[in-house]
């Protein structure tokens, strides 16, 4: 029976993560909106696990991640204007739709200059779409 009680002790004392809504504005033209929410390891990586999608309403678009666990993300946001579901690039890997980040947009974004810290309670992130 112990370790049945340890186990809803465990349950009951875990803390949920927190809800992170990223809202995207400078919408422009049509296409699918897409946030990525990526810890260091998966920073500009394709392969980030925490990923959303959403049709823009009007300029705007707003996306919530559900039960995020506590820890330091950046926030990349595309918006897929060919429908082809990726991001594309040109020369030197400057993206050809629009784009924005968490943090200073410069031309190498860097994950220590675009890190938000997600604690226990709900967080608002505002994104402009740079074009």
């Amino acid at each position: 029976m112990i370790p049945a009680l340890a186990l809803m002790m465990a349950v009951f004392l875990a803390q949920p993560g927190a809800n992170v809504t990223v809202k995207v504005t400078g919408v422009t033209k049509p296409g699918r909106i897409f946030v990525a929410l990526c810890d260091k390891d998966h920073f500009m990586n394709p392969a980030c696990p925490i990923q959303k999608s959403a049709a823009p309403s009007g300029r705007e678009a707003a996306l919530t991640f559900n039960d995020v666990a506590p820890g330091r993300y950046a926030v990349m946001v595309f918006q897929d204007v060919n429908g082809n579901g990726k991001i594309d690039l040109g020369l030197m890997f400057v993206p050809k739709e629009p784009w924005g980040i968490s943090g200073p947009k410069v031309a190498i974004p860097s994950f220590a200059r675009n890190a938000i810290l997600v604690g226990d309670g709900p967080l608002s992130i505002d994104i402009a779409l740079r074009n």
